[in-house]
């Protein structure tokens, strides 16, 4: 009996991991669409800040994201470090809404 690759919907999904040593994991694939951090809107790290600041970063999506990258080189660590827990951004628009 030899192992028959035509019908692949039998076989269980799983994650697929790709690595280069045992520490370090050079491709990591998944079947499931994102984390329930993701779909809950949370973010942290880089991409929380350009969430907060991109009102501070002017032009198309491409040019913004490249500039507030470099800002975000260029932060101290304790700067950065306030970014790292995960949760939803808070833009300066909603924080500045009007109560009627």
């Amino acid at each position: 009996a030899g192992i028959v690759f035509d019908n692949a919907s039998t076989l269980p999904k799983k994650k697929v991991l790709i690595t280069t040593s045992k520490k370090k994991p050079l491709l990591s694939v998944e079947n499931k669409p994102g984390t329930k951090k993701e779909e809950a809107g949370q973010l942290k790290g880089f991409k929380l800040y350009l969430a907060e600041n991109r009102d501070m970063f002017p032009g198309t999506p491409e040019q913004s994201q490249e500039s507030a990258l470099q800002a975000w080189k260029s932060m101290e660590k304790d700067e950065k470090d306030r970014y790292q827990s995960p949760r939803l951004p808070v833009t300066s628009a909603a924080a500045k809404r009007k109560r009627s």
